[in-house]
């Protein structure tokens, strides 16, 4: 990042602000992909999701007319697809998508 006469690329006059923030949203996602790989995926009947590799990126996004919300966690050769509990307490399995490397 670069910041210009005290000014962040957030737009906040405070870079700690802007620090903390984008710190807070990195730890978030970070907690969220630890909880799918070793918290167990509801549904989920294959190996162990570490043998898939890393999380390349684990993002949210709304599927279908109803605007439900599913999460798309991309390995290095396998896409799933997930969803969340009514009480937001779990992932449930949804699909997987290999696709080759």
């Amino acid at each position: 990042m670069r910041f210009i006469q005290g000014k962040s690329p957030c737009g906040i006059e405070r870079s700690s602000d802007c620090l903390q923030s984008a710190c807070s949203a990195v730890r978030r996602q970070k907690e969220l992909e630890l909880e799918v790989v070793t918290g167990g995926v509801r549904g989920w009947e294959g190996e162990d999701l570490r043998t898939l590799g890393d999380i390349v990126h684990m993002g949210s996004v709304a599927v279908g007319p109803d605007h439900r919300d599913r999460y798309l966690v991309l390995f290095p050769n396998t896409l799933l697809m997930l969803s969340v509990s009514h009480r937001m307490s779990a992932f449930i399995y949804e699909v997987i998508y290999p696709y080759p490397s």
